[in-house]
């Protein structure tokens, strides 16, 4: 997408689902029915905070069907959402991209996971991290910016890391012959973007990990060595997610890392109380201006309250006054 302006907006959230799965369960009915009546009310909070965006990106973390059948055997949490009234709501919101490569794309198998990802393509909404095969699903999302004669290229890449059942017992991954999600794998990730920063150094370079298996927890040093590793390589920017939570945010060398940004507008109940986690995530905001051919990225960090238990299911900005700042 190639778009001209005098100052650019990028906006990246993360996981999200309106709940049709999770809002189905009993006990829940007030919810759906407002899911069902008012999806628009859930992002009431948010939207401030995204509508100036001309790029919204976030982690989409469901399948688009209407209650299937058959999901993976042993599969926890398969995760679907109604299609016409989830596209709908995320073209109003003016979602224009989402990354697929998490636990939850290929709950319903490949076929699904392909069909969700035409859904999307055909209203407009730009999809990567899931494909017909690796290359599909590694390809980066490339976005255009121009001033003038100037260009800035950016790209975004993403993959997950998960446990070996991942691989071995649900197959969620891509390969050469297979549709599947794209690795997290840093021998596959890393000289990735070291080819991008040398086809092109003036780049903007963003890797977007998914944790699998972290829930509500701080991600371990090893896996904030592998932020570092891409870093290193040449990324600008790591934004991860997948821990429902915030994660710490670190400054290294001429790079940034978000542990983990959290949640965005995801429909569960959450376990933010029982796993004693923060009940806040992250949505991130690169300001990107040109100034006689200089490009300049101001990044932007707001918490947002994103536990539902905490918010009714209206998540919102962090205040002084409601969550007892000083």
């Amino acid at each position: 997408m190639t778009v001209e302006k005098k100052q650019y907006t990028l906006t990246f959230a993360g996981d999200t689902s309106l709940g049709d799965y999770y809002l189905g369960k009993p006990g829940r009915e007030a919810i759906l029915a407002r899911l069902k009546n008012d999806p628009l009310s859930f992002f009431q909070g948010v939207r401030p905070l995204i509508d100036d965006s001309d790029y919204l990106i976030v982690n989409l973390e469901t399948v688009l069907a209407d209650n299937p059948p058959n999901p993976l055997a042993g599969k926890k949490y398969p995760n679907w959402d109604n299609p016409d009234r989830t596209i709908d709501v995320l073209k109003k919101i003016g979602l224009t991209a989402v990354g697929l490569a998490n636990n939850h794309t290929m709950d319903f198998g490949p076929d699904l996971m392909l069909a969700s990802r035409q859904k999307l393509r055909d209203a407009g909404i730009e999809c990567f991290g899931a494909g017909s095969d690796l290359t599909e699903a590694s390809r980066p999302l490339t976005i255009e910016l121009k001033k003038g004669k100037n260009r800035k290229t950016i790209y975004i890449l993403t993959g997950m890391f998960a446990s070996k059942q991942y691989h071995e017992d649900y197959k969620f991954f891509a390969d050469m012959e297979k549709p599947g999600v794209n690795t997290l794998n840093i021998n596959h990730i890393v000289p990735q973007v070291r080819r991008l920063r040398k086809q092109n150094p003036g780049a903007i370079v963003i890797v977007c990990p998914h944790w699998q298996g972290v829930d509500y927890k701080q991600i371990p040093p090893q896996l904030e060595n592998i932020c570092q590793y891409f870093i290193t390589a040449g990324a600008d920017y790591v934004f991860a997610h997948g821990t429902h939570t915030i994660g710490r945010v670190l400054k290294t060398g001429k790079g940034i890392i978000a542990c983990s940004i959290g949640n965005f507008v995801f429909n569960s109940p959450g376990r933010y109380r029982k796993m004693q986690a923060p009940p806040y995530s992250l949505i991130v905001k690169l300001h990107i201006t040109e100034n006689q051919g200089q490009w300049h990225v101001a990044p932007c960090f707001y918490p947002i309250v994103s536990d539902n238990l905490r918010t009714g299911f209206h998540v919102r900005p962090v205040t002084k006054t409601k969550d007892g700042l000083r």
